[in-house]
């Protein structure tokens, strides 16, 4: 698992439950170091797991790599992969399991010979500190294959996805679940960031639900320019309902704010600019909250 955030902490904690070696890949010794200093603790709503994961500097991986899932922010992800380059087996398969759009189709053009799967989760989880997880709230995983030249072995993987006390399915076009994924984030992320809020607070101002609105209208027209072959006639209701099945939880870029790192803006609301531009729509929503992010973490674009 390369990517030791909440998502691939927890990921990494139930696949050793089930009885899979799992090694986190780390930055560096440093980080290693801290890993078996503390260890790796999940807290769900029944339990806490301490289960049995190894963990090795990315770059000195000892073993041949057969499947990889990233868990890394989109922003890192291709430097992330080239430390492990030389470690991946001919029939790798890299599963994604990420934020934003962009790094998907960059990772398949980069390997060309490799079985990419993207992914989308709703699972909420958060660290209380680097290696002290907490499953805050379940939801759904799904994954696709997004090689169109290479064949996933996606029924190895169900198989042992099935074993997990989570809700995955695989579907054979992943981008749909990707773009509302998308749209969500660009609406939940960036307001929770700058207003330090649950989820939740969003639905107690009339202003918020306004901004969200005008969100999710650039969005649309984003995606009927894009012509995906595939609408959501009713995603301010998606993103209603999730951050009401969400109340409780802290969005990714709330924490990343509060711990002063850089953040995905770039790319979820900042990719939806970038193809306003591209097709000639306005963006004023998205720009406002993209703009407000960069000054609230102090990256001008």
């Amino acid at each position: 698992i390369l990517g030791a955030g909440s998502i691939g902490g927890m990921w990494a904690s139930y696949l050793a439950q089930a009885g899979y070696e799992v090694t986190l890949l780390l930055k560096d010794q440093d980080a290693v170091t801290q890993f078996y200093r503390s260890s790796l603790r999940l807290e769900t709503g029944a339990e806490v797991l301490l289960a049995d994961v190894s963990s090795s500097v990315a770059a000195e991986c000892e073993q041949e790599i057969e499947w990889l899932l990233v868990t890394t922010k989109s922003f890192s992800t291709l430097d992330a992969l080239e430390t492990v380059d030389n470690y991946l087996a001919p029939n790798c398969t890299i599963l994604l399991l990420q934020n934003g759009i962009g790094n998907q189709q960059a990772i398949v053009d980069r390997y060309p010979n490799v079985s990419v799967v993207a992914g989308v989760t709703t699972d909420g989880a958060y660290r209380r500190n680097a290696f002290d997880i907490i499953h805050a709230s379940s939801g759904k995983t799904m994954f696709g294959s997004i090689s169109p030249s290479r064949q996933c072995r996606l029924e190895d993987l169900q198989r042992c996805f099935d074993q997990l006390p989570l809700e995955i399915n695989f579907v054979h076009d992943i981008w749909p679940a990707i773009w509302e994924k998308l749209a969500i984030n660009c609406c939940i992320n960036p307001l929770t960031a700058l207003q330090q809020c649950r989820n939740g607070e969003l639905l107690d101002s009339a202003d918020n639900l306004d901004q969200i609105r005008a969100l999710v209208v650039e969005i649309q027209d984003v995606m009927q320019a894009i012509n995906l072959g595939f609408t959501f006639p009713n995603l301010y209701d998606r993103v209603i309902t999730v951050i009401e099945a969400t109340a409780e939880n802290y969005s990714s870029m709330y924490a990343d704010v509060q711990a002063e790192r850089k953040t995905e803006i770039e790319q979820i609301n900042g990719f939806i600019c970038q193809q306003g531009d591209k097709f000639d729509i306005e963006t004023p929503a998205n720009r406002a909250v993209l703009k407000a992010i960069y000054s609230k973490t102090n990256r001008g674009q």
